[in-house]
């Protein structure tokens, strides 16, 4: 996991319940098609 996967995490709760603001949601956006693990936590709120 990178530096960046941790900046993130953090916000992967709020990014699933929409709660994120533009910036931040369009961080998390960038991130997520290039880590299976970000990917996987996101897809695990979904369930």
């Amino acid at each position: 996991m990178t530096d960046r996967c941790h900046e993130i995490r953090d916000l992967l709760s709020a990014f699933h319940d929409g709660e994120l603001s533009d910036a931040d949601a369009a961080r998390v956006r960038e991130h997520l098609p290039g880590c299976d693990e970000c990917r996987g936590i996101v897809a695990e709120f979904a369930a």
